[in-house]
């Protein structure tokens, strides 16, 4: 199934945002999600570093409104040494929304910047918007589109969404985010929850893992899921420390290499940064994935979805919660 024979996939792909209770609890930055900080722009450089020792691809999705800031030489060398950059939409909305209400963050603070549109055009232009500053502040093209946040059965149940994600120029997306012990929480509780032991996390990382691999929907888009646990989601509810979080990664690439998967890790550099200081979760899982018999591969998420176009991969879509 992989290039030059290797027995699985490794992939590390960076939501590129500022991310509410991260540095610290009560850090709000819905409506600022744009607002990189330096610590979160030099954790970037450290990212690249570390996949480049290893020989990995990175794959950033970045919020349009990022470009707002006239500094992005973080950015133009993460491209230059040959990571990738996705759309994240401008503001990070909801893909699904059809009412303002429910697209979220500048919007849940000042509604009027609707100004007349729909949800459904807001999404649109959000889109258009990012592809235009990243072709534009980088000179590239986006390689693919995550969605804010994830949705438990992906695009699954809105065809409509599959078919302005293609009308845009997106022929793959990210967009099916599940594991069996997330549920719903408001972003800006600050509610702690009860601690997840590392067997219950490492369990729930590898059956997403196992349920969530690519596929494609009737419309011919290909999905390429968020597998696993987040950081968001890790630290935000199940509360491990830096040493249980870094087990349970090592226990995924295993899980992964047993059953030929793509290891898909979803984090953010704005979460690592003030979490993992030194970088440990990307040196964690390469080291790891390059110790394993058999081989892996280290693409980005474009070199995946070509990948798999290649080989006529026609997968159908999975649903975590209907196989608990």
């Amino acid at each position: 199934m992989y290039p030059n024979g290797a027995r699985f996939a490794v992939q590390l792909s960076f939501d590129l945002e500022m991310v509410t209770n991260f540095p610290y609890w009560p850090s709000f930055w819905n409506h600022r999600k744009g607002a990189i900080d330096e610590a979160t722009k030099t954790y970037v450089g450290k990212i690249n570093a570390k996949c480049e020792a290893y020989g990995a691809k990175a794959h950033y999705f970045l919020v349009g409104s990022l470009f707002e800031d006239p500094d992005v030489d973080y950015l133009k060398k993460t491209v230059a040494s040959g990571h990738a950059v996705g759309n994240h939409t401008y503001t990070h909305v909801n893909l699904k929304a059809r009412e303002v209400e429910r697209l979220a963050g500048v919007y849940d603070r000042c509604p009027w910047r609707a100004a007349g549109r729909s949800a459904q055009e807001i999404v649109r232009q959000e889109l258009q918007m990012t592809t235009a500053a990243i072709r534009q502040a980088l000179s590239v093209e986006p390689k693919g589109l995550r969605s804010p946040g994830g949705f438990a059965n992906g695009l699954q149940d809105d065809a409509d969404v599959q078919k302005l994600c293609q009308a845009e120029g997106f022929w793959w997306v990210s967009t099916h985010y599940n594991d069996s012990l997330y549920r719903n929480y408001e972003a800006s509780s600050a509610e702690v929850t009860n601690k997840v032991d590392l067997d219950t996390l490492s369990e729930a990382f590898n059956r997403s893992q196992h349920v969530l691999q690519p596929y494609r929907y009737e419309s011919g888009l290909l999905e390429l899921p968020l597998a696993g646990i987040t950081d968001v989601v890790a630290w935000r509810i199940y509360r491990p420390d830096l040493t249980e979080w870094l087990s349970m990664l090592t226990r995924g690439v295993d899980y992964a290499h047993e059953h030929g998967l793509v290891f898909t890790l979803t984090t953010h550099p704005a979460v690592l940064a003030a979490i993992d200081p030194f970088c440990q979760t990307v040196e964690v899982v390469l080291r790891r994935a390059l110790e394993k018999e058999g081989g892996v591969w280290l693409p980005d998420l474009e070199e995946v979805a070509a990948h798999l176009n290649e080989t006529g991969y026609s997968r159908q879509p999975a649903n975590l919660a209907k196989t608990q």
